[in-house]
């Protein structure tokens, strides 16, 4: 299994557990709301019950300790240890036994605890937060989310049980056509909210012009006189549509905000700091590694936007190869939030020339900024725009700068670890 595959690995073992908790947490949300308590309050007290921001920090810094610990693994047969791993709460110990069986690795022997400890509470990024700080800062947006969600769900939900009762409260005062059939106005109202409902985007102007037709349609009914049974009926059916829409409507929208639109900001900040974590683990083990002359910057196998990343591993910065840094001038990694590129360590010999020349290459190793600019100027429009904007790229053509308009470049620099 590679380094990526390990880390992909952590990352769906982590999202495993907090898609279990978010969908234990939506189905409190929606019993609270049925209970009749407000949006915020209903999510207050969901959240609380279930413990999910204090769940969430656990699910993460046990995906993080289990990270740095397959950064320094260099066993590859996790039958061959017989040591004990140390627990530092109930239940992390499970995390890196499964990680173990599946990608056969060996744990090696290590105060799991004291791990844990520094993964929390010791600072890795230039705005010197740490992983507690940054969890409890991103609860607020977590929880705004959440309710933002739902409640805009639940306003449209009124908007249209509000029109589907003002239709058959008209109805009642005598101001409808005698059809027996629901006029062609309010089969298209259903329509739209049907749309809307199905998540269809394109829905809500033709739903607004709907709801605007039919309001304009109730207007002008009172010049044909009292309805029939049959209408009024239809009209009843329609207002309880509506209403058991709208309840599908919130439900689904619970769901959605808690499983997924939450879950996209717990995942920013998941993959991130699994990713530093495993680099905390290789860097610990191979920056005073003799054997170790040179670190290679590999694109992670999800890598879907082009970005930094491409730079850091296609570009030959330093005459060693493409990617290929010496061990005092790595990129800083992670590059970007949701970062999962890992690193290989370049061994004594590994550089294809002999060793003469491969330790003058290395004792003269020079950045070469012209190395960089080459690269941008043989990428496509499209990538140069995604790489430096639009402002940065009339630069780069002007004169051939690219400093201070690459976007995520913080230069190079020796990498560091908070794991002894």
């Amino acid at each position: 299994m590679s380094q990526n595959d390990e880390l992909l690995l952590l990352l769906a073992l982590y999202q495993k557990k907090y898609g279990v908790l978010a969908s234990k947490t939506a189905e409190r949300i929606k019993k609270y709301l049925a209970d009749g308590y407000t949006p915020e309050k209903a999510i207050s007290l969901a959240l609380g019950d279930e413990k999910f921001f204090l769940e969430l920090k656990n699910y993460i810094t046990d995906a993080a300790v289990s990270a740095s610990l397959l950064g320094k693994m260099v066993t590859n047969d996790a039958a061959s240890t017989t040591k004990t791993i140390t627990s530092s709460r109930v239940g992390d110990v499970e995390v890196y036994v499964d990680v173990q069986q599946k990608t056969g690795k060996a744990i090696n022997t290590v105060n799991v605890a004291e791990t844990r400890s520094i993964i929390l509470n010791e600072a890795w990024a230039p705005d010197k937060m740490n992983l507690s700080t940054r969890l409890h800062g991103n609860e607020a947006e977590i929880r705004q989310t959440i309710v933002d969600t739902v409640s805009k769900s639940i306003k449209q939900g009124e908007t249209w049980v509000k029109t589907s009762r003002a239709l058959y409260d008209g109805y009642n005062a005598g101001h409808i056509t005698k059809k027996a059939e629901l006029p062609e106005y309010l089969t298209d109202l259903v329509k739209q909210a049907k749309r809307i409902l199905a998540e269809d985007k394109a829905a809500l102007r033709e739903y607004n012009k709907a709801v605007a037709k039919a309001e304009y349609q109730i207007s002008r009914l009172s010049q044909d006189g009292a309805p029939t049974r049959a209408m009024k009926q239809s009209f009843k059916n329609l207002l309880d549509a509506a209403k058991d829409l709208n309840d599908k409507a919130i439900d689904k929208a619970v769901s959605v905000a808690v499983e997924e639109k939450s879950r996209y900001i717990a995942d920013r900040i998941a993959r991130t700091e699994i990713s530093r974590a495993w680099g905390d683990g290789f860097f610990a083990e191979h920056l005073e590694d003799p054997d170790v002359i040179a670190f290679r910057w590999d694109l992670s196998s999800r890598h879907p936007v082009y970005d930094i990343c491409d730079i850091h591993a296609k570009v030959d910065c330093y005459g060693l190869g493409k990617g290929v840094y010496p061990k005092d001038k790595f990129p800083r990694r992670p590059a970007h939030p949701h970062c999962l590129c890992p690193v290989t360590p370049v061994y004594i010999g590994n550089l294809d020339i002999d060793g003469v020349q491969e330790a003058m290459l290395l004792q003269n190793a020079k950045f070469n900024p012209n190395a960089i600019a080459k690269y941008i100027d043989g990428a496509t429009r499209k990538q140069q725009l995604s790489l430096l904007g639009a402002d940065g790229l009339k630069d780069f053509e002007r004169d051939g700068s690219w400093q201070n308009s690459l976007r995520l470049w913080a230069g190079h620099e020796t990498p560091t670890t908070r794991l002894k």
